[in-house]
Formats: structure tokens, sequence, C-alpha cells
């Protein structure tokens, strides 16, 4: 059978523009959760089976194009026979939203609801501090006093924004029940808030935002980027999921530099590779811990230091679905709950990691593997001290010695050693 029907880059699932591109997923028959692959020399649907569910936790049905051409050869004829005669359409590249759009959205925080919320968590100074830093937007085009998490680079460009409409007491995205019946999170992105705006006014769309709608990539980066901007900080990263848990998390612990991917399947080597010279922490939702330790085995192959937290899945207040800064809203907004930020406590004290890490295959009488030694408290690495060794020479320790990855990590880095006592890791296979 020829590979050239279902190479992986003729077919892609098709980019999201709105309610109308998710469909009813074939496995778990929820609607609007359903991917299709399309392909992209034609611009048409494969099977109406041949797709993905975003439900990657409670559904997690991925039907590929190479299962289905493989499932079904006769397809594969129609498929070959279009494939000379149409050219292929351009992948979806960074664009940048000019600043005259990005620079206006940066006030408005009394209003902004999302920024009410981080007003009862850390209280007024802090809040806009953090709106400060992560450069958040105010906007009224879809829904008033709604937050733009926009997505700067570390040159300051503006290149995406996601628009979250949240209530300001709970800090919750507010869910609406649409036309068709179906309920959705009062989310959206900035370019279509842009259109609207401009349609309000009676202003035609100028040419980069047509532009930007047809080709632009939706997160083109992770959220949080232009922090690694700093060539002097040296804290380890902390990768979360989502945007408003990086910017709660950085309120909480300040120690490491917070960034959220935006998505597992955005978890990957390109993705992080502007933080491949720091210490990487990652930390999935409750129950996504094997999913993404899969995906953290994928970056140590790839030279990456990183390890996963664990610690929601051993967490006995962490709820199904919750994430790291769940815990923490919950601990700050209790009724018994102190109010200084001094004095108010994370999450609670975790359990101790109680599983036995795995032995090297042979060690030397000293229990350590070849070129590591222990100077009295001190560990050594081809006759350095850990906390001497570059980010590669870092790397490198880890992977020959898996069994004392957090020791290395921690001693690379005591900021990365202050989250691995605080959480308790486990490191990815």
């Amino acid at each position: 059978m020829s590979n050239k029907a279902y190479n992986i880059g003729r077919y892609r699932l098709e980019p999201y523009r709105g309610h109308k591109t998710r469909h009813t997923c074939p496995q778990c028959k929820k609607a609007g959760k359903f991917s299709r692959y399309i392909d992209r020399q034609t611009g048409l649907f494969l099977a109406d089976n041949v797709g993905k569910c975003n439900r990657l936790d409670n559904c997690g049905y991925h039907f590929t194009p190479r299962q289905y051409f493989e499932q079904t050869p006769a397809a594969l004829q129609s498929v070959q026979h279009t494939q000379a005669q149409v050219k292929p359409e351009s992948a979806r590249r960074p664009i940048e939203i000019p600043a005259e759009y990005f620079q206006p959205s940066l006030k408005g925080y009394g209003a902004n609801n999302f920024v009410k919320f981080l007003c009862r968590l850390f209280g007024e100074a802090r809040a806009l501090e953090l709106a400060a830093l992560y450069h958040l937007g105010t906007s009224n085009a879809i829904w008033p006093g709604a937050c733009i998490f926009w997505l700067v680079d570390r040159t300051g460009r503006t290149f995406a924004g996601q628009v979250f409409d949240f209530d300001p007491a709970t800090g919750k995205t507010i869910r609406e029940t649409g036309a068709d019946g179906r309920e959705r999170r009062r989310s959206n992105w900035v370019h279509y808030a842009i259109d609207r705006s401009l349609k309000a006014q009676g202003k035609p769309a100028p040419a980069w935002l047509k532009t930007y709608i047809e080709q632009a990539a939706r997160f083109p980066f992770c959220f949080g980027l232009h922090q690694l901007s700093d060539s002097n900080d040296r804290r380890p990263v902390a990768v979360v999921e989502s945007a408003k848990t990086c910017l709660i998390m950085t309120g909480f612990e300040p120690s490491a530099v917070w960034l959220a991917v935006g998505s597992l399947s955005y978890l990957n080597a390109e993705r992080l590779a502007p933080a491949k010279n720091r210490t990487i922490i990652l930390y999935p939702d409750k129950g996504c811990f094997q999913a993404w330790e899969l995906k953290a085995s994928e970056l140590r192959a790839a030279g990456f230091v990183v390890a996963v937290s664990d610690f929601l899945e051993r967490h006995t207040d962490a709820r199904a679905k919750d994430d790291i800064a769940d815990l923490y809203i919950r601990a700050t907004l209790a009724p018994n709950a102190p109010q200084s930020a001094q004095e108010r406590p994370t999450a609670s004290e975790p359990p101790q990691h109680t599983t036995e890490p795995p032995q090297p295959a042979t060690a030397p009488g000293n229990g350590l593997p070849d070129n590591f030694a222990r100077v009295g408290e001190t560990l050594e690495f081809n006759g350095l001290p850990i906390a001497w060794l570059n980010a590669e020479e870092v790397a490198e320790a880890v992977a020959a010695a898996p069994h004392l990855a957090l020791e290395i990590l921690a001693a690379a880095s005591p900021a990365a050693g202050t989250l691995i006592d605080r959480f308790g890791l486990e490191l990815a296979a």
C-alpha cells in the first residue's frame, strides 16, 4: 500500500473557527467535542469517524487517517487521483497583531472580571502587578468586562489572544446555552472580537485581519513566553495547561516562571524550545498525570530536563479535573482562611512520596553509578558539583542516573528544589 495517500503532512485536524467546526464524537456521543481530519490538498473531510475527541481524559477517541486507509484500501484510489491536481494549502503560521489593537486593551482593569477575581485572591496591588506582568487585556466587544490573555513573544510582539468572560466571585468561566441548546464556555479569540468591534462601528476589516483569520496559528507558542527574555533569570519553568492557572500560580508561587501550553497536544519540544536551558516541571490537571508523563518522556529524549508533578494525584482534597490553582483558590477563599498573603496556606502540605525509586542496573561500592561521586553531602558528576553544571550537563546527568533525577534537579536549581519539596514529584520514565 502506498504511503503517499496518508502521509502525515497531507491531513490535519480541522482548525477551530467556532462551534460549527466541532462535531459529535462517534464514541462518547458528546456534541461539539470532535475534530475531524481534512485533506490539505482538497479541503474535504475524510470519513465522518476519522478524527479526534477533544475530551482526552474522559473519552480519548482518536481514529487517524493512516488507520482509516489501512482499514479502507478502496478509499486510496480516489485520494491518489486528486493528489497531483490540487496545490497544497498554506500551513497556518504565526501572524503578528498590530500594536494599535494590543496596547489600548491594557487598561480598564476596574471593570475586568478576571482582575476583580485576582483582587479577591491577592489584593488590588498584587492583582494589578500580575495583570501588568502578563499583559492582560480588557475587552467589551463580545462580553462586557471580558479578559484577554495575550500571547506575547520574547521581543514584545503579540500574535494571538484568548478572550474569556469570568465570574468575578468564583474565577470560573461563565457558561451559557446557545440557540442550538448546547452549553458552552464564554470563550473566543481576540481576532474575532476585533472583527466584531469593527463591524459594530461600520468599519471594514483591514487586510491583515483577513489574512489572520485565514492563515494565522491560534496558539503559536506558550502563554507567558515573554518572561523568558531575561537571560539572567535562572528560575525553573513550571508548565500548566491554561493561561488562567498560569497567572494565578505566579501570584502564589513566584519562585518559578509559569507558562501555559494551551493544550496537551501542544506540549512538545518545539513549543518548549525557548526553555530548554532551564529545569522544567510539568503540573498536569487531576487525572492527566500519565498522559503528561508520556509527553515528558519525549521531551527528555530530546534533551530537556523535565519532571512531572504527581501532587494532584496524591492530594486527598483534589477533585476530578482540578488543576493546581484550584487547590490554592479553595484554601485561600475558605471561610476561615487567613486574609494576609503571608499567612495564607498553600493548598495544604502534601503527603510524602512513598514510591521507591528504581535502582541502577549496576552500581559501584558507593551506591552511585559511574561518573557520580558524593563528597560529603555534595553530589558530583564527572568530577564537578551538580550546582556547577550547565543545562546540557544537567540533562546528561539525569539521563545517566534517572533514579537520582530529583536530587540532581534540586541541586542544580535551588528554586526547583523548593518546588520539589513543596509538591513532591515523580520523574517521567
